[in-house]
């Protein structure tokens, strides 16, 4: 990859490739694992997610669509009339779904849009003001998100698609970054004590135990949790002042020291 890792973001992994957005130029661009040089995909992407054959987008102009891998055709299925903030939020087999932002009204609409049919553009849900939603995304036929409560604190609510009904996976927040989703299991972060956890709670016995930790963390950090194969991550800088951590353990281990690996100088080590 022609980076140094400092402009690059929305990295996704397929077969023998690394698609990325270069921050500097707004570009989709394509690199080979085993290096080489890049290839440009798209211009004016904001967003990317990658899944089967293709790159879901949403563009610097907030445009809504998708660009298929093999041939980088892209496709635009919906474009906001007025200047308005899009966040994605998922998709199903047949579907996009994704949030509109009226900084006018203070308001969000949440629609969703046939993947074969532009014109089949639907609301899936009702209109929500100001902060009273947060971070919502659809994973598994279930859409996740925060919803601040009257006290102030925010929940992590799970709703299935087409249902009204909802239910409450954990309350009182400390953080509302976006939880990952990894089959019955949901890993999250938490702020307490000068220290941000990667928490794991599995969905149907709501056992929740701690997986890793990194110390001297405030409300300025930037860490985020994530998950791959059969590991848990934590990445990013404990506090505004400090350097980035790389640091992980295995779901079938415990969070003590001995079971906890770092990247550091081009390796990995316990």
């Amino acid at each position: 990859m022609k980076t140094n890792g400092s402009n690059l973001k929305y990295l996704n992994v397929l077969g023998d490739y690394i698609y990325y957005i270069d921050t500097d130029t707004d570009k989709l661009m394509r690199a080979k694992n085993s290096g080489g040089d890049d290839t440009e995909v798209a211009n004016n992407i904001e967003f990317a997610y990658l899944y089967a054959d293709r790159i879901y987008f949403v563009g610097t102009d907030n445009t809504v669509g998708y660009i298929n891998v093999k041939d980088f055709s892209r496709i635009d299925l919906y474009a906001p009339k007025l200047q308005k903030d899009i966040k994605f939020i998922g998709i199903s087999l047949s579907r996009i779904f994704f949030s509109e932002y009226d900084a006018k009204n203070e308001t969000y609409q949440y629609i969703t849009v046939n993947l074969s049919n532009s014109k089949d553009r639907q609301y899936f849900r009702f209109d929500t003001k100001g902060d009273e939603i947060v971070n919502m995304q659809l994973e598994g036929g279930y859409f996740y998100y925060y919803q601040r409560q009257e006290n102030g604190y925010y929940n992590l609510i799970r709703q299935k698609y087409g249902s009204d009904k909802t239910v409450t996976l954990l309350k009182k927040c400390t953080l509302t970054d976006y939880p990952v989703i990894y089959a019955n299991r949901l890993y999250y972060t938490q702020l307490t004590d000068g220290k941000v956890f990667a928490r794991e709670l599995n969905m149907n016995s709501m056992a929740d135990k701690v997986m890793l930790f990194v110390n001297k963390a405030d409300k300025t950090h930037n860490i985020g949790v994530c998950f791959g194969y059969q590991y848990t991550f934590l990445v990013g800088a404990p506090n505004s002042s400090s350097g980035r951590v790389c640091m992980a353990s295995s779901i079938y281990t415990s969070s003590s020291d001995n079971n906890t690996i770092s990247f550091n100088k081009g390796k990995w080590s316990y």
